[in-house]
């Protein structure tokens, strides 16, 4: 029956996992505590290896449509033009290779306006204040698109629907 739970609910695989090898070891049972403590070490390495994906941005990831419906995306807009210096924005949705159900959104901002030279010191405040300001609808990262990041845009771009202001 733990078992079957185990591979029903994800955040209760560590947990179960160590439980099980315990209880088997404890009754002796070796290979079986083995095969639990085996079980337990994958889990931790891919909760690892997703948490890496979740927190970097590379130009080799693959960035989707974000998904969201129009009226979670017109509220999320909404708040976006409430930032002052910010020009455009482009959301689009990373893939993460071993979770595709997980959203995790990656907003690319632009702060510099048309004929003008991008400021890192601008592009700052604009990321700080909209990390502090805007509530996402999931786990984000947040990249100015301008200046050494000027490919993080293009690539944004070219995603359908990916700008929204």
């Amino acid at each position: 029956m733990m078992v079957a739970v185990l591979t029903k609910d994800a955040t209760a695989t560590l947990a179960g996992a160590q439980h099980l090898r315990d209880y088997y070891a404890k009754r002796g049972e070796q290979a079986s505590a083995e095969h639990w403590q085996s079980c337990y070490l994958d889990h931790v390495n891919r909760l690892r290896v997703r948490q890496r994906d979740s927190n970097r941005l590379l130009l080799s990831d693959t960035f989707v449509s974000h998904g969201l419906d129009p009226e979670d995306l017109e509220k999320f807009v909404a708040q976006l033009r409430t930032v002052k210096k910010l020009r455009g924005a482009y959301l689009a949705r990373k893939l993460i290779p071993d979770c595709p159900d997980e959203r995790l959104y990656v907003l690319g901002i632009k702060s510099a306006g048309f004929l003008r030279l991008h400021s890192r010191d601008r592009a700052g405040e604009v990321v700080s204040f909209v990390r502090e300001q805007v509530t996402f609808p999931g786990a984000a990262l947040i990249i100015d698109v301008e200046g050494t990041n000027y490919k993080f845009g293009r690539k944004l771009r070219r995603v359908t629907g990916s700008k929204i202001i």
